[in-house]
């Protein structure tokens, strides 16, 4: 059996050029993951002072007000007075615990669906804002195609 010098160039390459290739998308995809996450992260955060700025004039209402979530947005909010009083939802599907005296980050399922949960919390009131992790893992899927 004889081997031209080509084909074993070509074998010699494949068997170092194919686990480099390998790591090197294993390295982009944990770092992708990292980016797209402290991308969300600091949007639901942003969201959630935004929120939290709104709560003075939430406060004077009465019953809670119920927001019709778009076509399935994949996320959801909710607003507390600081009695724990519900003030403003818009759940799209997902049950938010109130959790006075909480600012951070939570995990949450409900539904077969992982859910990220930024929670803020102050003397007027708490405010929740929580979003789908499928839509990370699209916007992960989507950098490494």
């Amino acid at each position: 059996m004889s081997y031209s010098l080509r084909g074993t160039l070509i074998r010699s390459l494949l068997k170092v050029v194919t686990p480099l290739w390998l790591l090197i998308c294993t390295l982009l995809a944990f770092h992708a993951w990292h980016e797209v996450n402290e991308l969300y992260e600091e949007q639901q955060t942003l969201f959630a002072h935004q929120l939290y700025g709104t709560l003075p004039t939430l406060g004077a209402r009465s019953e809670p007000q119920s927001v019709r979530p778009g076509d399935n947005d994949h996320q959801a909010m909710a607003v507390w007075n600081p009695h724990g009083q519900l003030l403003l939802v818009d759940s799209d599907g997902l049950e938010l615990d109130a959790r006075p005296g909480f600012t951070g980050f939570a995990s949450l399922r409900q539904h077969d669906e992982d859910w990220r949960v930024y929670y803020l919390s102050g003397e007027a009131g708490s405010v929740a804002v929580a979003q789908e992790m499928s839509e990370r893992w699209e916007m992960i899927g989507g950098l490494l195609l």
